[in-house]
């Protein structure tokens, strides 16, 4: 819902975008930022331009800003020689005005493992694109959680060619359990912190390239009793594990969530043919529970 496009025909070629493009780079770089493009031809033949300033002229491409699903900020160059775009610092300043800055960045697998190698410690969240647990706490719980004062973190998206996927963007199951494996999600290699056969959303501290301590949010089996009423089966927050931040507790967090009852009305229920009958703790219920938990887990771990 929030993210930042730049409208223009870019890598056409054209020498007049070059200066525009190393105010770009340097931007990105020094942020670590995302920026999405597209052309101006995708808005021909009638699509709604939510009120964006689109032109297909050199010199003329539009940066905008959309904040919770709606434009808020846009601004279009004023030819090949504007100012504004084409100094670094002019642009950077004005992106900065209009932009609030997470603490907690996506990276690659690879600048993970320059992370490992270079960093005392950090806390590293592993999600996926397309996991329904991992969006929620994303739009819910970390959005506003990111919004404080925080020392900076990381998160991996898994849903990429390498680690889930194949490079015709096909889902490799054993290379996925094979990748949780060896980065110490399952119980295979990390027995003490590993959870199962390993799980999305995760977060893991990280001391000399070894992991820590754990977190896992959600990814709880319920089941119904004989008499119809539900509890929490499996869970990673049994009180099996030894986690420093349970130390510093904030109030109200629960660290032992196994056989807790559940009501019928914070259950859903889906039937597969062939497949039988499953029962979903859902989300918002779970979440009164999993919040505290990776509040206090992340609090702890990113307090500066």
């Amino acid at each position: 819902n929030t993210f930042v496009l730049l409208i223009g025909n870019i890598g056409d070629g054209c020498t007049c975008f070059s200066e525009y493009e190393a105010s770009l780079v340097k931007y990105c770089k020094s942020e670590n930022a995302l920026i999405y493009t597209t052309k101006p031809v995708e808005f021909d033949g009638g699509r709604e331009l939510y009120g964006l300033k689109v032109s297909s002229a050199s010199g003329y491409e539009t940066m905008a800003i959309f904040v919770d699903g709606e434009l808020k900020y846009q601004r279009q160059r004023e030819g090949e020689h504007d100012e504004w775009s084409n100094n670094p610092t002019t642009f950077s300043t004005w992106m900065r005005q209009r932009i609030d800055y997470s603490d907690m960045l996506y990276i690659n697998i690879d600048q993970f493992e320059t992370l490992k190698a270079e960093l005392p410690q950090f806390t590293i969240g592993w999600m996926r694109a397309d996991c329904g647990d991992c969006s929620y706490v994303e739009r819910n719980f970390l959005k506003t959680f990111n919004l404080q004062d925080r020392a900076t973190s990381y998160v991996i998206d898994c849903d990429v060619p390498g680690i889930r996927l194949n490079e015709d963007g096909s889902v490799n199951q054993e290379k996925w359990q094979l990748f949780k494996d060896e980065h110490f999600l399952s119980t295979v290699n990390n027995e003490a912190l590993g959870y199962g056969t390993g799980y999305v959303p995760t977060w893991q501290h990280v001391v000399s390239g070894q992991v820590d301590d754990m977190e896992v949010y959600f990814n709880d089996s319920v089941t119904k009793k004989e008499d119809g009423t539900f509890y929490v089966s499996q869970t990673y927050w049994d009180d099996s594990r030894n986690h420093e931040f349970f130390n510093y507790l904030s109030e109200g967090t629960t660290t032992n969530i196994l056989n807790l009852e559940v009501p019928e009305e914070d259950i859903e229920t889906y039937d597969y043919p062939g497949y039988g009958t499953f029962h979903m703790w859902k989300q918002e219920a779970a979440a009164k529970y999993h919040d505290k938990l990776l509040n206090d887990y992340l609090s702890f771990y990113l307090k500066k």
